[in-house]
């Protein structure tokens, strides 16, 4: 949303500066303005999702892979006992 709103203001500013009247010095400016506030609320947005991503990776590094590891480690001994008793059952 605020992506479409900068480019559309980009857009106008373009045009403002390609006719290049002195009339539309005002316009201009204040287009000018929007752009540089819009550009801001971007960059900061873009560097909040970063924020976002790192601390989401350090949970999934620090927290969840180890209780992953733990599960598989538990599946795998249990699959042992599992075939291990069902040998003994065919032995019998």
């Amino acid at each position: 949303m605020v992506r479409r709103e900068y480019d559309t203001n980009c857009k106008v500013l373009r045009q403002l500066e390609s006719n290049g009247k002195s009339l539309h010095n005002v316009k201009i400016d204040k287009t000018r303005a929007i752009v540089k506030d819009l550009h801001s609320r971007i960059r900061v947005a873009l560097h909040r999702i970063d924020s976002i991503s790192k601390r989401i990776e350090e949970l999934r590094d620090k927290e969840l892979q180890p209780q992953l590891e733990e599960l598989i480690d538990g599946y795998v001994f249990f699959s042992f006992l599992y075939f291990r008793s069902s040998v003994e059952l065919e032995v019998d």
